[in-house]
């Protein structure tokens, strides 16, 4: 769709700036749609996997919370981690 087919209105203030825009809803929906296949597409964690003991890890750590522990500091996760 190109921008002079999207039929936009501009709502104007007294000194004639424009302040806000008036789309066609099937416009507005179809500007959601690619706006939220966007976000998918770029979302950082999208395919991330974590190795096995880091995965392990954060699941005890988890549980621990879950069940009113404090949790472990990240640099004692990363020292465990690293021995």
């Amino acid at each position: 769709m190109k921008v002079k087919d999207l039929q936009v209105q501009y709502i104007t203030n007294a000194d004639g700036e424009k302040t806000a825009v008036v789309l066609p809803l099937e416009v507005f929906q179809e500007l959601l749609e690619t706006i939220s296949d966007l976000d998918e597409e770029n979302d950082p964690d999208t395919g991330l996997s974590l190795q096995a003991p880091l995965q392990a890890r954060l699941e005890q750590q988890k549980k621990s919370v879950e069940n009113g522990g404090r949790g472990v500091s990240l640099d004692a996760v990363r020292q465990d981690l690293n021995s």
